[in-house]
């Protein structure tokens, strides 16, 4: 290998592949996943968010290029590219069996 190679050759830290393989185990165990988009939501309502869904659902914050990836692993997900669309900004990911509509509400 020749020097300007080896700069080339980046390593993947092991936190991000973890990472990835989390996300891509829990968007395979849920059947919605819905994605929250964070910005300007106050501390406070989350943490509200949060205790209203315990034991229903999953809330999981990770970085949009990661969600991209451990997304476009999973086989046979519906508007895939609409999701990933979506990765803008701060987000979660919200995971329940949950019907959709009554997440919402």
């Amino acid at each position: 290998m020749t020097l300007s190679t080896l700069k080339r050759v980046r390593r993947v830290p092991e936190w991000k592949v973890r990472e990835v393989e989390e996300l891509l185990n829990l968007i395979k165990r849920y059947k919605v996943v819905g994605l929250a988009d964070l910005q300007g939501l106050p501390c406070a309502q989350m943490q509200e968010i949060r205790r209203k869904l315990r034991g229903r659902a999953v809330i999981r914050v990770s970085k949009n290029t990661l969600i991209k990836r451990a997304v476009e692993k999973v086989d046979g997900m519906e508007n895939r590219d609409v999701f990933i669309k979506y990765l803008r900004g701060p987000n979660a990911l919200i995971l329940t069996n949950m019907k959709p509509f009554e997440l919402y509400l």
